[in-house]
């Protein structure tokens, strides 16, 4: 009797371990899936970020290109971001912060 009792304890609680290990793993993945949310809602403040730089940038260069239609990149540049821009050297080479000129670089896709 004393075996068999012992053996409905245990499974008992083994039920018990397991049903607290699966409100655990329920509780972790739910803030799993919170986490990825907040990651989703991230990457889109983001985008949302980066569409309202181009946009800002794409309005700039059409006004300035309407002022100045013979200007150049590197003019438009220190128009646009003053602070990247070397005033002390007199022709167009190394006016501006030399990332400017990256081929995949926004600003030369734009122009």
């Amino acid at each position: 009797m004393r075996v068999n009792a012992l053996k409905s304890i245990g499974v008992q609680l083994q039920k018990i371990n397991l049903l607290k290990l699966i409100d655990d793993l329920e509780r972790d993945q739910i803030f799993a899936d919170a986490e990825v949310m907040e990651d989703e809602e991230r990457k889109a403040i983001c985008r949302e970020a980066v569409a309202a730089c181009m946009e800002t940038m794409l309005e700039h260069l059409s006004n300035f290109r309407e002022e100045r239609p013979d200007a150049t990149y590197e003019e438009w540049i220190m128009k646009l971001h003053p602070d990247n821009a070397d005033d002390k050297r007199r022709n167009n080479v190394g006016l501006i912060d030399h990332r400017f000129y990256v081929e995949e670089s926004d600003h030369r896709i734009i122009w």
